[in-house]
Protein backbone atom coordinates (compact mmCIF):
# COMPACT_ATOMS: atom_id res chain seq x y z
CA UNK A 1 0.00 0.00 0.00
CA UNK A 2 0.98 3.22 -1.26
CA UNK A 3 2.45 5.96 1.80
CA UNK A 4 -0.62 8.28 2.65
CA UNK A 5 0.05 12.33 2.68
CA UNK A 6 -2.29 14.87 3.70
CA UNK A 7 -2.74 16.28 0.28
CA UNK A 8 -3.99 13.25 -0.81
CA UNK A 9 -5.61 10.85 1.58
CA UNK A 10 -6.58 11.98 5.37
CA UNK A 11 -6.99 9.54 7.86
CA UNK A 12 -10.71 10.73 9.58
CA UNK A 13 -11.77 7.88 11.43
CA UNK A 14 -10.08 5.09 14.11
CA UNK A 15 -12.26 3.10 16.37
CA UNK A 16 -11.50 2.29 19.89
CA UNK A 17 -14.01 0.01 21.32
CA UNK A 18 -14.21 -0.64 24.48
CA UNK A 19 -16.36 -4.36 24.55
CA UNK A 20 -18.33 -5.47 27.22
CA UNK A 21 -17.45 -9.29 27.08
CA UNK A 22 -18.31 -11.89 30.02
CA UNK A 23 -19.57 -9.08 32.29
CA UNK A 24 -23.28 -9.01 31.85
CA UNK A 25 -24.66 -11.61 34.26
CA UNK A 26 -23.17 -9.62 36.78
CA UNK A 27 -25.40 -6.45 36.15
CA UNK A 28 -28.32 -8.08 34.60
CA UNK A 29 -28.95 -11.07 35.38
CA UNK A 30 -33.04 -11.96 35.43
CA UNK A 31 -34.86 -12.52 38.44
CA UNK A 32 -36.70 -15.42 38.25
CA UNK A 33 -40.62 -15.83 38.73
CA UNK A 34 -42.33 -15.62 41.99
CA UNK A 35 -43.60 -19.07 43.22
CA UNK A 36 -47.40 -18.73 43.89
CA UNK A 37 -49.16 -18.97 47.35
CA UNK A 38 -48.73 -22.71 48.70
CA UNK A 39 -47.45 -24.06 45.70
CA UNK A 40 -44.46 -26.28 46.56
CA UNK A 41 -41.98 -28.16 45.09
CA UNK A 42 -42.59 -31.76 46.37
CA UNK A 43 -45.42 -33.93 44.92
CA UNK A 44 -47.73 -36.85 46.38
CA UNK A 45 -46.95 -40.23 45.13
CA UNK A 46 -49.88 -41.50 42.78
CA UNK A 47 -52.93 -43.35 44.50
CA UNK A 48 -53.07 -47.34 43.69
CA UNK A 49 -56.37 -46.86 41.96
CA UNK A 50 -55.88 -44.30 39.26
CA UNK A 51 -58.66 -41.65 39.53
CA UNK A 52 -60.27 -39.71 36.91
CA UNK A 53 -58.04 -37.41 34.82
CA UNK A 54 -58.12 -34.11 35.17
CA UNK A 55 -60.63 -31.76 33.33
CA UNK A 56 -59.59 -28.41 31.10
CA UNK A 57 -60.27 -26.68 34.07
CA UNK A 58 -58.00 -28.29 36.61
CA UNK A 59 -54.37 -28.12 36.47
CA UNK A 60 -52.61 -31.27 37.19
CA UNK A 61 -50.35 -31.69 39.99
CA UNK A 62 -47.13 -31.67 37.95
CA UNK A 63 -48.06 -28.04 36.32
CA UNK A 64 -45.92 -24.72 36.71
CA UNK A 65 -46.90 -21.43 36.10
CA UNK A 66 -46.18 -19.43 33.21
CA UNK A 67 -43.30 -17.44 33.69
CA UNK A 68 -44.54 -13.73 33.85
CA UNK A 69 -44.37 -11.63 30.76
CA UNK A 70 -41.45 -8.89 30.73
CA UNK A 71 -42.64 -5.69 31.72
CA UNK A 72 -42.70 -3.26 28.77
CA UNK A 73 -39.89 -0.39 27.88
CA UNK A 74 -40.95 2.81 27.63
CA UNK A 75 -39.98 4.77 24.68
CA UNK A 76 -37.86 7.55 25.78
CA UNK A 77 -36.99 10.20 23.72
CA UNK A 78 -36.16 13.80 22.92
CA UNK A 79 -37.94 16.30 20.74
CA UNK A 80 -35.13 18.73 19.52
CA UNK A 81 -31.82 18.29 19.69
CA UNK A 82 -29.76 20.32 22.44
CA UNK A 83 -25.64 20.59 23.18
CA UNK A 84 -24.34 20.62 26.32
CA UNK A 85 -21.12 22.17 27.60
CA UNK A 86 -19.45 20.85 30.24
CA UNK A 87 -15.95 23.13 31.44
CA UNK A 88 -13.20 22.96 33.92
CA UNK A 89 -10.20 25.25 34.53
CA UNK A 90 -8.63 22.68 31.50
CA UNK A 91 -11.04 22.07 28.92
CA UNK A 92 -14.35 22.83 26.87
CA UNK A 93 -16.71 19.79 25.86
CA UNK A 94 -19.61 20.11 24.33
CA UNK A 95 -22.09 16.92 23.81
CA UNK A 96 -24.84 16.46 21.84
CA UNK A 97 -28.09 14.76 22.40
CA UNK A 98 -28.32 13.12 19.34
CA UNK A 99 -26.72 9.94 19.56
CA UNK A 100 -25.24 11.29 23.03
CA UNK A 101 -21.57 11.50 21.79
CA UNK A 102 -18.80 13.92 21.76
CA UNK A 103 -18.82 17.13 19.34
CA UNK A 104 -16.10 19.41 20.66
CA UNK A 105 -13.21 18.32 22.99
CA UNK A 106 -11.06 21.39 23.58
CA UNK A 107 -7.80 21.79 25.72
CA UNK A 108 -7.78 25.39 27.26
CA UNK A 109 -3.82 24.92 28.24
CA UNK A 110 -2.77 24.14 24.71
CA UNK A 111 -3.62 25.85 21.06
CA UNK A 112 -2.79 24.49 17.49
CA UNK A 113 -0.62 25.88 14.92
CA UNK A 114 -3.22 28.15 13.58
CA UNK A 115 -2.80 31.69 13.26
CA UNK A 116 -3.78 33.12 15.35
CA UNK A 117 -3.33 30.02 17.55
CA UNK A 118 -6.78 28.66 19.24
CA UNK A 119 -7.40 26.41 22.03
CA UNK A 120 -6.70 22.90 20.56
CA UNK A 121 -9.57 21.01 19.49
CA UNK A 122 -9.10 17.13 19.78
CA UNK A 123 -12.39 16.23 18.12
CA UNK A 124 -12.44 17.19 13.86
CA UNK A 125 -16.19 18.70 13.50
CA UNK A 126 -15.83 17.48 9.25
CA UNK A 127 -14.63 13.91 10.33
CA UNK A 128 -17.31 13.52 12.65
CA UNK A 129 -20.12 14.46 10.33
CA UNK A 130 -18.92 12.24 7.94
CA UNK A 131 -18.05 9.13 9.99
CA UNK A 132 -19.53 9.73 13.47
CA UNK A 133 -17.98 11.17 16.79
CA UNK A 134 -16.25 10.20 19.37
CA UNK A 135 -17.97 7.91 22.13
CA UNK A 136 -20.30 6.63 19.52
CA UNK A 137 -21.42 2.93 19.86
CA UNK A 138 -20.60 0.19 17.60
CA UNK A 139 -23.24 -2.81 17.34
CA UNK A 140 -23.04 -6.22 15.60
CA UNK A 141 -26.19 -4.78 13.88
CA UNK A 142 -26.21 -1.76 11.71
CA UNK A 143 -29.67 -0.54 12.03
CA UNK A 144 -29.10 -0.71 15.87
CA UNK A 145 -26.14 0.88 15.14
CA UNK A 146 -27.72 3.70 13.29
CA UNK A 147 -30.33 4.38 15.60
CA UNK A 148 -27.80 4.53 18.79
CA UNK A 149 -26.05 7.35 17.74
CA UNK A 150 -28.04 9.68 15.76
CA UNK A 151 -31.14 9.08 17.83
CA UNK A 152 -32.45 12.08 20.27
CA UNK A 153 -31.54 11.68 23.84
CA UNK A 154 -33.08 12.94 26.98
CA UNK A 155 -30.45 14.70 28.85
CA UNK A 156 -30.31 14.70 32.73
CA UNK A 157 -29.70 17.68 34.12
CA UNK A 158 -31.61 19.87 31.72
CA UNK A 159 -29.04 22.60 32.31
CA UNK A 160 -27.29 23.31 29.04
CA UNK A 161 -24.23 24.57 30.59
CA UNK A 162 -22.38 22.25 33.26
CA UNK A 163 -19.13 22.78 35.72
CA UNK A 164 -17.29 19.66 36.74
CA UNK A 165 -17.06 18.10 38.64
CA UNK A 166 -20.34 16.41 37.14
CA UNK A 167 -22.28 13.80 36.06
CA UNK A 168 -24.43 13.94 32.57
CA UNK A 169 -26.99 11.01 31.74
CA UNK A 170 -28.03 10.40 28.31
CA UNK A 171 -31.54 7.90 28.12
CA UNK A 172 -33.27 6.41 24.69
CA UNK A 173 -35.20 4.15 23.69
CA UNK A 174 -37.94 2.86 21.07
CA UNK A 175 -40.10 0.43 22.71
CA UNK A 176 -37.22 -1.90 22.54
CA UNK A 177 -33.76 -0.72 21.78
CA UNK A 178 -32.43 1.16 25.13
CA UNK A 179 -29.49 2.96 25.45
CA UNK A 180 -28.25 4.34 28.66
CA UNK A 181 -24.85 6.18 29.01
CA UNK A 182 -23.59 7.86 32.20
CA UNK A 183 -20.42 10.33 31.77
CA UNK A 184 -18.59 11.49 35.09
CA UNK A 185 -16.20 14.69 34.83
CA UNK A 186 -13.51 15.79 36.69
CA UNK A 187 -12.04 18.61 36.82
CA UNK A 188 -8.60 17.27 35.44
CA UNK A 189 -8.09 15.34 32.47
CA UNK A 190 -10.15 12.32 33.96
CA UNK A 191 -13.59 10.90 33.09
CA UNK A 192 -15.78 7.85 33.51
CA UNK A 193 -18.15 6.61 30.75
CA UNK A 194 -20.73 3.94 32.03
CA UNK A 195 -22.67 2.66 28.86
CA UNK A 196 -25.50 -0.31 29.02
CA UNK A 197 -27.72 -1.66 25.73
CA UNK A 198 -30.91 -3.74 25.83
CA UNK A 199 -33.03 -5.40 23.20
CA UNK A 200 -36.55 -5.85 24.58
CA UNK A 201 -34.95 -6.04 27.84
CA UNK A 202 -31.91 -8.48 27.50
CA UNK A 203 -28.52 -6.77 27.32
CA UNK A 204 -26.86 -6.41 23.81
CA UNK A 205 -23.51 -6.53 23.47
CA UNK A 206 -21.89 -2.84 22.39
CA UNK A 207 -18.84 -1.36 22.22
CA UNK A 208 -17.50 2.44 23.01
CA UNK A 209 -16.01 4.05 20.06
CA UNK A 210 -14.13 6.63 19.39
CA UNK A 211 -15.20 7.72 15.84
CA UNK A 212 -13.49 11.20 13.20
CA UNK A 213 -10.07 12.15 13.49
CA UNK A 214 -8.15 12.99 16.83
CA UNK A 215 -5.71 15.88 17.91
CA UNK A 216 -4.31 18.55 16.46
CA UNK A 217 -4.48 18.76 12.91
CA UNK A 218 -2.72 21.57 12.06
CA UNK A 219 0.50 20.13 12.61
CA UNK A 220 2.76 18.88 9.41
CA UNK A 221 1.56 15.37 8.13
CA UNK A 222 -1.34 15.43 10.94
CA UNK A 223 -3.13 12.43 9.62
CA UNK A 224 0.31 10.50 9.49
CA UNK A 225 1.23 10.87 13.15
CA UNK A 226 -2.32 9.16 14.25
CA UNK A 227 -1.29 5.46 16.43
CA UNK A 228 -3.40 3.14 17.99
CA UNK A 229 -1.75 1.71 21.13
CA UNK A 230 -2.68 -1.07 23.81
CA UNK A 231 -1.06 -2.60 26.60
CA UNK A 232 -1.43 -6.47 26.61
CA UNK A 233 0.68 -9.33 28.68
CA UNK A 234 2.35 -6.97 29.78
CA UNK A 235 4.10 -5.74 26.42
CA UNK A 236 3.11 -2.35 25.29
CA UNK A 237 2.43 -2.30 21.44
CA UNK A 238 1.28 0.75 18.82
CA UNK A 239 -0.50 0.43 15.18
CA UNK A 240 0.31 2.94 12.59
CA UNK A 241 -2.20 3.63 10.32
CA UNK A 242 -0.92 1.59 7.87
CA UNK A 243 -1.64 -1.37 10.19
CA UNK A 244 -5.02 -0.81 11.33
CA UNK A 245 -8.11 -2.93 9.98
CA UNK A 246 -8.09 -5.85 8.08
CA UNK A 247 -5.37 -6.50 6.10
CA UNK A 248 -5.80 -5.77 2.61
CA UNK A 249 -9.16 -3.73 3.40
CA UNK A 250 -8.31 -1.25 6.10
CA UNK A 251 -11.82 0.08 6.32
CA UNK A 252 -12.99 -3.29 7.47
CA UNK A 253 -12.46 -2.90 11.78
CA UNK A 254 -10.08 -5.76 13.20
CA UNK A 255 -10.72 -7.29 16.32
CA UNK A 256 -7.87 -7.82 18.66
CA UNK A 257 -9.59 -9.45 21.68
CA UNK A 258 -8.13 -8.91 25.49
CA UNK A 259 -8.03 -8.61 28.23
CA UNK A 260 -6.25 -5.82 27.30
CA UNK A 261 -4.59 -3.50 30.63
CA UNK A 262 -5.72 -0.27 28.26
CA UNK A 263 -5.82 1.00 24.75
CA UNK A 264 -5.59 4.64 23.17
CA UNK A 265 -5.33 6.87 20.45
CA UNK A 266 -3.05 9.53 19.82
CA UNK A 267 -0.95 11.79 17.66
CA UNK A 268 2.65 13.86 17.79
CA UNK A 269 1.72 15.52 21.60
CA UNK A 270 -1.38 14.13 22.82
CA UNK A 271 -3.40 11.04 23.91
CA UNK A 272 -6.60 9.49 24.79
CA UNK A 273 -6.74 6.53 27.10
CA UNK A 274 -9.34 3.76 27.94
CA UNK A 275 -8.93 2.23 31.10
CA UNK A 276 -11.12 -0.89 32.48
CA UNK A 277 -12.83 -1.06 35.31
CA UNK A 278 -13.67 -4.85 36.10
CA UNK A 279 -14.98 -5.23 33.00
CA UNK A 280 -12.51 -7.00 30.11
CA UNK A 281 -10.99 -4.42 27.18
CA UNK A 282 -10.77 -4.89 23.70
CA UNK A 283 -9.78 -3.57 20.26
CA UNK A 284 -11.43 -2.52 17.17
CA UNK A 285 -9.74 -0.47 15.03
CA UNK A 286 -9.39 0.57 11.28
CA UNK A 287 -8.45 3.01 8.92
CA UNK A 288 -10.73 5.07 5.92
CA UNK A 289 -10.75 8.26 4.15
CA UNK A 290 -12.84 10.81 4.21
CA UNK A 291 -11.63 12.06 0.25
CA UNK A 292 -9.53 14.49 -0.62
CA UNK A 293 -9.80 17.42 1.64
CA UNK A 294 -7.91 21.46 0.82
CA UNK A 295 -3.99 20.74 1.90
CA UNK A 296 -2.88 23.22 4.63
CA UNK A 297 -0.87 26.18 2.79
CA UNK A 298 2.82 26.14 2.54
CA UNK A 299 4.85 26.85 5.55
CA UNK A 300 8.51 26.99 7.41
CA UNK A 301 8.72 24.39 10.12
CA UNK A 302 11.59 24.92 12.20
CA UNK A 303 14.58 22.70 12.36
CA UNK A 304 15.02 22.51 16.02
CA UNK A 305 12.75 19.91 17.57
CA UNK A 306 9.59 21.07 19.26
CA UNK A 307 9.08 20.41 22.85
CA UNK A 308 6.73 17.67 23.46
CA UNK A 309 2.84 18.25 24.67
CA UNK A 310 0.45 15.36 26.58
CA UNK A 311 -2.61 15.62 27.89
CA UNK A 312 -4.34 11.96 28.97
CA UNK A 313 -8.15 11.71 28.98
CA UNK A 314 -9.23 8.54 30.50
CA UNK A 315 -12.19 6.50 30.15
CA UNK A 316 -13.59 3.86 32.04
Amino acid sequence: MSDMSDQARTIIFILIAVVILFAWSHFFMPTPPPQKPGQTTTQKAPAQTPGPKPTGGEPSAAARPAPAPPAPIPAIQATSEKIVVVESPLYRIELSNKGGVVRSWQLKKYFDDQKPPRPLNLVDSDAGQQLGWPLSLHLSDAQQEEQANTELYEVTPSSENVTAPAEIAFHWSDGHLAVTKKLKFEQGYEMSVETSVTLDGKPLPAALAWRGEFGDRSVYKASERISVFYKQGGKLKRLQYKNLGVSGNQSQPLLRSGPMEFVGIEDQFFTATFLPEGTDLSLWDCETSSGPRRPNPPRKWPREPRRARRSECACT
